[in-house]
C-alpha cells in the first residue's frame, strides 16, 4: 500500500480559506484577506455589504512542481446573488476584479 504525499501547495489548492476557516499559521491567505478588506473599501462597495471572502491560491504546475502565481480573493455580497472576485499577486497585490453572476459593482466587468 502506497502513502500520499503532497506539498503544502497542493493541499493550500484543496482547500479554500475563508473567513474564520484559514488553515492554521496560513499568514500568506490571512494577509490577503486582509489586503483584499483593503481593496474592497476603494470600490463602490456598500459598508455592510460583504458578507464573506474565501482565499484561494493560484498555482501553476510545471515539470519541477506547481508553485504559487497569486491568490484569488471571492468576495460574497448581500445585494447580489454571485460574486465579487479579485486577482491578487503572490504578494497580495491587487491585479484586477470582476464580478460573476447576478452581481453587479459600478467600473467593473462582469462575466
Amino acid at each position: 500500500m502506497h502513502a500520499w504525499k503532497f506539498s503544502p501547495l497542493i493541499l493550500m489548492a484543496l482547500a479554500p480559506f475563508g473567513d474564520g476557516a484559514l488553515a492554521a499559521g496560513d499568514r500568506d491567505a490571512r494577509a490577503c484577506r486582509d489586503a483584499s478588506r483593503s481593496h474592497i473599501a476603494r470600490l463602490p462597495v456598500q459598508d455592510g455589504d460583504v458578507t464573506g471572502i474565501t482565499i484561494v491560491p493560484r498555482l501553476d504546475v510545471h515539470r519541477e512542481g506547481p508553485y504559487l502565481v497569486g491568490y484569488e480573493a471571492t468576495v460574497r455580497l448581500r445585494s447580489c446573488t454571485g460574486s465579487l472576485v479579485l486577482n491578487l499577486d503572490e504578494d497580495c497585490g491587487f491585479r484586477d476584479a470582476y464580478t460573476r453572476g447576478a452581481c453587479r459593482v459600478p467600473g467593473l466587468p462582469d462575466y
